[in-house]
């Protein structure tokens, strides 16, 4: 076998200490929790990567003892590595993730910090930690990645909650009985040990749901939409036991609204020769409205609707009112409204007064000027106003009659 380059030998030492686990094996596992130091030296795993260059050896030996590694063809030195205590409390953890990235390791039930460690090229990692209680479980980080898993081979009492003798008895998931589609509850998964003591290991525990509508993820169900109720059975798995909870899917029935009312909007007198523009409002059962077209229609022959709800009034001597009705129909359900609408006639101004007259009679000369008079109404005609022009056909108290025959008779001045 010919001697490795010194560059590969290099790479191969850098990385002989990360890498002293399977990176093979994709779960998170204690390799030894309180194991005891081994009495002799012995090689578990020697195995060459070459995508890599990555040279793997995993063995036991002598308690905190450097262990030299060499070419057992050459004898050229590849790298050492040092052994741990027999008995050290060490959680070994392995797993992939994004390429060179660092990771995030954490108590997943306390939230402590275990430690981190560092992704290769192709997303591989380890990590190694000694440490004074073994967790429950683990949550890594990369990013706004996470993952959880449960630590196997973790004692009982494993983040302190449980005492040594403690076992698990069971588990018992609980929750909402009955959810509305397109909804989503959270569910909870207890661990219950022979001492009677209680944990939840909703996080770590595996849960499923046996339903193409639901999916569930760390406990929360979420509900899709069903056309009728359906039950869903919610399970979950830790440390070997399994639960199950019946979840009823409620179909959601909305009630169609219905048409209760009509409105109608729009002035309720109007000039005679003009338009005016009327609007409809439907009201519903749900306690909502909308602007409609209803059919229009009216009662008069002074006026005339078009299907745009415009009122146009003719010309009209007296006050002449019109009823304006609206009719609407929705859902096999009709509305129907009326207003009330005043079409005015033209007034006639009551204040006019006459025109000057140029003299008040003939008695003296020259003539003076007589005062503006009142407005004259009589019985079959109105005077508008009285001016003789400059003509004395007759006394100033009969001027109508007097300038009448004047310009009747086309007399001429004295």
């Amino acid at each position: 076998m010919k001697a490795l380059s010194s560059r590969r030998q290099a790479s191969i030492y850098m990385r002989i200490m990360i890498h002293m686990a399977l990176l093979l094996m994709a779960q998170w596992t204690i390799l030894s929790y309180g194991a005891s130091a081994a009495s002799t030296l012995a090689i578990t795993l020697a195995k060459w990567e070459s995508g890599d260059n990555l040279l793997d050896a995993l063995g036991t030996g002598p308690a905190l003892t450097t262990i030299s590694i060499e070419n057992a063809v050459t004898g050229s030195q590849l790298g050492s590595a040092r052994s741990n205590r027999g008995g050290d409390n060490l959680l070994d953890a392995l797993g992939t993730g994004p390429a060179l990235t660092t990771i995030s390791i954490e108590n997943a039930v306390t939230g402590s910090q275990l430690g981190s460690a560092r992704s290769n090229r192709e997303g591989n990692w380890t990590f190694k930690q000694q440490l004074s209680t073994a967790p429950c479980s683990i949550r890594v980080k990369a990013g706004r990645e996470s993952a959880i898993k449960a630590v196997s081979g973790s004692p009982s009492n494993c983040d302190g909650s449980q005492s040594q003798a403690a076992t698990l008895s069971g588990i018992a998931v609980t929750g909402l009985a009955t959810i509305n589609e397109s909804t989503s509850a959270q569910y909870t998964c207890t661990a219950v040990y022979s001492d009677n003591s209680s944990r939840n290991v909703t996080e770590t525990a595996v849960w499923s749901e046996n339903s193409s509508t639901t999916t569930i993820s760390a406990g929360n169900l979420a509900a899709g939409s069903v056309s009728s109720d359906r039950t869903v059975t919610v399970s979950a798995s830790f440390g070997g036991k399994t639960a199950s909870y019946n979840v009823t899917i409620k179909n959601i029935v909305v009630a169609a609204k219905t048409l209760s009312g009509l409105t109608i909007s729009g002035p309720s007198s109007m000039k005679q020769g003009t338009t005016a523009a009327f609007t409809a409002t439907t009201s519903y059962s749900d306690g909502t409205s909308a602007a409609v077209t209803p059919v229009w229609s009216e009662n008069s022959t002074y006026a005339t609707i078009n299907a745009s709800g415009v009122l146009t009034a003719a010309t009209v001597t007296t006050n002449q009112n019109v009823t304006v009705t609206a009719n609407y129909t929705s859902g096999g359900v009709s509305a129907i409204n009326t207003k009330n609408v005043t079409i005015t006639a033209a007034t006639v101004s009551n204040t006019s007064k006459s025109i000057n007259s140029t003299s008040r009679n003939r008695a003296t000369l020259p003539a003076g000027t007589v005062a503006e008079q009142p407005f004259v109404n009589q019985s079959g005609f109105k005077v508008f106003g009285v001016n003789d022009l400059g003509m004395h056909c007759g006394d100033l108290d009969h001027r109508v009659a007097s300038i009448a025959s004047c310009l009747l008779l086309m007399c001429s001045t004295p």
